[in-house]
């Protein structure tokens, strides 16, 4: 990896850039509520099944797929398509736009390729949004490899968990940093493995569902979702 690619890859994994994720909690908080997360442990064990039921089955094909259109926006905005109607929940379905919405003005707003237009298409109800779908054609358009868009999806999502925890006083740093460590083992585990094809996405997270929808109706809440 270059010093110009490396610097490129930790300007977008740092939690100092505006991508507007600190807004989420995709779960945990109606979890952390209920005293089902409770530990590290808990929180440790949560993560990994969030990667090998969602992540590597849903998220990161849907991203590489973003990806490959190496800028074609209707192929980008198919493959949002497809993400958007495999969310089964209104508030994780709507979060994950918002995510996205918010990523897509941030780098509008520096420039990069591509960006001004499919936020456009956003506004315009041709495209959903999605997250992964925006992560994976904005880090196309950064200049990043695909298998360096791939590693940041991981860790942005594993620290997107991990930095809500926190917030919700459920670990400290160094826990933190542990859970962080455990899930770069994990998640390289399943970069290592064949991509899910694209007609094959799926996602099975029942506990996180039904934590999403119980969320919307809590009577004080921190975080969208």
């Amino acid at each position: 990896m270059s010093s110009d690619s490396l610097f490129i890859t930790l300007q977008h994994a740092d939690s100092f850039f505006p991508s507007g994720a600190t807004s989420f909690s995709w779960g945990l908080e109606t979890l952390c509520n209920e005293k089902t997360i409770q530990s590290s442990f808990d929180l440790n064990t949560y993560i990994e099944g969030q990667l090998r039921g969602r992540w590597v089955t849903c998220e990161l094909p849907g991203l590489i797929a973003a990806y490959q259109a190496k800028g074609d926006l209707a192929a980008v905005a198919r493959v949002d398509k497809e993400l958007h109607v495999l969310s089964l929940t209104k508030e994780f379905r709507t979060g994950a736009e918002r995510a996205g919405s918010g990523l897509l003005t941030t780098h509008a707003k520096l420039g990069t390729p591509h960006a001004e237009e499919y936020k456009k298409l956003v506004k315009s109800l041709k495209a959903p949004g999605q997250l992964s779908a925006v992560q994976g054609l904005l880090w196309f358009g950064v200049g990043l490899t695909e298998h360096q868009a791939a590693v940041l999806s991981g860790y942005s999502f594993c620290s997107a968990f991990v930095s809500a925890a926190i917030r919700l006083g459920l670990i400290g740093y160094v826990d933190s940093q542990i859970i962080i460590k455990n899930m770069h083992e994990i998640s390289s585990h399943l970069l290592s493995q064949p991509l899910v094809p694209l007609e094959e996405l799926h996602s099975y997270i029942p506990e996180t569902d039904i934590a999403v929808m119980q969320h919307e109706t809590a009577d004080s809440r921190l975080f969208f979702n």
